[in-house]
């Protein structure tokens, strides 16, 4: 189908009442485009291109397919609402920012903003993520909220929020959504916030912190206003908290000032570190890098991450520590069963308070999987184990307990960053499917929906393990339309 181009010259002004365009069409607006109405559609199945001479008000609803470049200065935010829903990857894009009462944004490809685009009202997190380049903001203005985030839908970059309300910036990593907030703002303000992984500079801090979170961070700055309180959250099953502790009255929030980091009391907690929870800050009146972290240290060593990889018919083991107390050396344990343990090596420590890295080689594994935990030994005797890595010696695949000969699970990727995938039954007709994980407990931690599909057979889903914790799963694949289910057991 060839695409066509509409040009709206100065002069003309347009009132729009349920119009829709079938065909692939660029609009370009260099005059006055009003959308009149609650009930009235402007329908762009195309790009639009908003200049610096147009004049658009949307009071209604404007849908927008394709990319969307705005360079009209000082626009009006009007009453309606932009509805990004494209089928391919879109692009907000100009030199100007684009002012929205209400936003939806739905495009399982994804949107990035090479341009600010604000919400004076509501959002709506329909599908797919948003990115920001590294320069541009999703901005809520004084009042404006969200709805419908989740691991699949959120912003992976920035978020600006202007106004005197508390504020949760729904923000991630596009593979998990990971909430901060702010609390109690003394006046209007305008505050930004970015998530990030791998915490930096965790061995540069004050005597009010023993411990820093080196797995994520949140950077909350802030523009322009008053005072506020910073709000954290943590959630095991989507990344450890590795502050040297399980005690709740020891966590700080950590705040990056000054050149190193500096703990900050808190004035609020709740949950469990082991699970999840949350922390609030007292009033801050600056703003920069904030992570979780403790005033003691009660664990003698914590890890930044232990992994095993197949290697040449060896299994490679690597680790390494945020932090050391008293430590002598580690024993690398091996077991097929994950009940009985063969030594394999043992490795000194480094005697480095603030930790190191190790390698060790199991030279024989076991065909299948092998199973590998450190044994931690302190200078008194005493000890402690790591978590439990493992690595599989044949074909990289799991085979589910009540499978049919058509159905796949498999493991994809390296043990570090695993992912689960599953081909449906042959049999299964056009449907949408759901895909969901389970722990033990019976407790949703991560699920993935597919798009329609055209005729019946054989799909792939696929879907990220690599935040969750070592252990058994239950993976439910359902088909909505035909009311059939699926079971299987996941080893990560």
């Amino acid at each position: 189908m060839k695409s066509r181009t509409l040009l709206f010259l100065n002069s003309m002004l347009l009132l729009f009442a349920g119009i829709k365009a079938e065909a692939q069409v660029a609009v370009t607006n260099q005059g006055t485009l009003y959308v009149s109405g609650s009930s009235d559609i402007f329908y762009v199945n195309g790009s639009f291109d908003n200049q610096s001479t147009a004049a658009t008000t949307n009071n209604g609803n404007l849908y927008i397919l394709g990319d969307l470049n705005n360079d009209q200065p000082s626009m009006a935010t009007g009453t309606g609402t932009l509805l990004l829903q494209g089928s391919s990857a879109q692009n907000v894009n100009g030199s100007q920012v684009f002012n929205t009462y209400n936003l939806t944004s739905n495009n399982s490809n994804g949107i990035t903003l090479n341009n600010d685009l604000s919400v004076g009202n509501s959002h709506t997190f329909s599908n797919g993520l948003i990115t920001t380049s590294s320069s541009n903001f999703l901005i809520y203005q004084n009042g404006a909220t969200y709805s419908g985030d989740n691991d699949s839908k959120h912003v992976n970059g920035w978020v600006k929020k202007i106004g005197t309300q508390d504020f949760d910036f729904p923000v991630g990593n596009t593979t998990m959504e990971r909430k901060a907030g702010i609390r109690s703002l003394s006046t209007s303000s305008d505050f930004q916030c970015h998530y990030y992984q791998t915490t930096p500079n965790t061995n540069l801090h004050n005597g009010n912190l023993a411990v820093i979170n080196p797995n994520e961070y949140w950077y909350i700055d802030r523009n322009s206003g008053g005072t506020a309180k910073v709000y954290l959250t943590w959630d095991v099953l989507k990344m450890a908290v590795n502050i040297g502790t399980t005690l709740l009255s020891s966590m700080q929030i950590a705040h990056f000032k000054s050149g190193m980091w500096n703990g900050e009391n808190a004035s609020a907690t709740t949950g469990l570190l082991s699970l999840n929870g949350t922390v609030t800050s007292g009033t801050l009146s600056t703003f920069s890098p904030f992570t979780l972290g403790s005033n003691i240290n009660v664990l003698p060593v914590t890890y930044l991450y232990f992994t095993a990889t197949p290697q040449n018919g060896k299994s490679k083991l690597d680790w390494a520590t945020g932090s050391e107390n008293s430590n002598d050396h580690f024993e690398v344990q091996r077991s097929v069963d994950q009940e009985n343990w063969t030594y394999i090596a043992t490795v000194a420590s480094s005697g480095v308070k603030t930790g190191g890295t190790y390698e060790a080689f199991d030279d024989a594994p076991e065909s299948g999987f092998d199973f590998y935990r450190i044994k931690q030994v302190n200078q008194d005797g005493t000890f402690s184990y790591s978590n439990i890595a493992y690595c599989k010696f044949s074909k990289n695949s799991l085979v589910a307990e009540n499978a049919d000969e058509d159905e796949k699970v498999e493991l994809l990727n390296s043990t570090n960053s695993p992912s689960l995938k599953i081909t449906t039954p042959a049999d299964w007709t056009t449907s949408h499917y759901t895909l969901e994980i389970y722990n033990l407990s019976g407790q949703l931690v991560k699920d993935v929906k597919s798009t329609d599909v055209d005729g019946g057979g054989e799909q792939v889903m696929s879907m990220d393990l690599g935040y969750l914790e070592r252990g058994m799963y239950i993976a439910v694949l359902s088909n909505t339309t035909q009311k059939r289910k699926k079971t299987f057991k996941v080893l990560r």
